[in-house]
């Protein structure tokens, strides 16, 4: 006993603090869950009718490809990488491997930067994708339904007289 505190003490605010990151990480977890609805919302939102499900896919196999596909390959080179220096220990494997998960604290804190960043040229955005143009369906050179049904059946002659 040191300074009228008993060794267990220690040991009691180790598991409060383990009991405080889980709190946070199922917090988080939480958070990003929810990320997913609002970045459809601003993808559909910022991309022209026509193109909405392409990029609604896009995004879903990019963000796939990046995330769930690519990162836990990327995460064991890091730790091969910095596990080629050290003795070949269950310690050092584990170690090597807690130290390439921090590197997925950097990438989260830059993606987040990245969403936030791009929260300054939603408005703008959104206008460009509301107003009438090439690709739109509400374009004032034709009319819409012949032009789109021209478009998709090129062996149809749609004329816009009939209308």
């Amino acid at each position: 006993m040191e300074g009228g505190m008993p060794a267990s003490g220690s040991r009691e605010e180790g598991s409060g603090l383990a009991a405080l990151v889980e709190v946070f990480l199922a917090l988080g977890e939480l958070l990003l869950s929810c990320n997913w609805a609002v970045v459809a919302d601003i993808l559909l939102s910022v991309v022209v009718p026509r193109c909405r499900g392409t990029a609604e896919a896009l995004q879903i196999t990019v963000g796939h490809i990046l995330g769930d596909a690519g990162s836990p390959y990327l995460t064991g080179l890091i730790s091969s990488a910095l596990r080629a220096g050290r003795p070949d220990s269950y310690l050092q494997r584990f170690l090597s491997l807690q130290q390439s998960f921090l590197c997925c604290a950097f990438v989260i804190t830059l993606g987040g930067g990245c969403f936030l960043l791009t929260a300054l040229y939603l408005e703008r955005d959104q206008a460009r994708a509301q107003q009438p143009g090439p690709g739109t369906p509400d374009n004032k050179d034709m009319d819409g339904k012949a032009a789109e049904s021209q478009r998709l059946l090129p062996g149809t002659s749609a004329s816009t007289k009939d209308h």
